[in-house]
C-alpha cells in the first residue's frame, strides 16, 4: 500500500471516530516506520478508554 493511501485510511479512521489530529502529531505519524493504522487504533482506543479530549497530539502518538 502506498504511503498516501495509508495516510488517507488513517485520517478517515480518525475522523470517523470523532477525533482530529494536531499538525505536529500528523508529521510524527507520517515518519513512523511501523504500521500507522495500528498505532492510530491504539491511540483512539486509549483516548476513548480514558475519556481524553478529541485532539490527537504528539504525546498520544509517542505513548503508543
Amino acid at each position: 500500500m502506498s504511503l498516501q493511501k495509508e495516510i488517507s485510511n488513517v485520517l478517515s479512521f480518525i475522523t470517523a471516530n470523532g477525533y482530529q489530529i494536531h499538525p505536529d502529531a500528523f508529521t510524527l505519524l507520517k515518519d513512523i516506520d511501523s504500521n500507522k493504522m495500528n498505532v492510530i487504533q491504539q491511540v483512539v482506543k486509549y483516548k476513548k478508554k480514558n475519556g481524553s479530549n478529541t485532539i490527537i497530539g504528539t504525546d498520544d502518538i509517542k505513548i503508543c
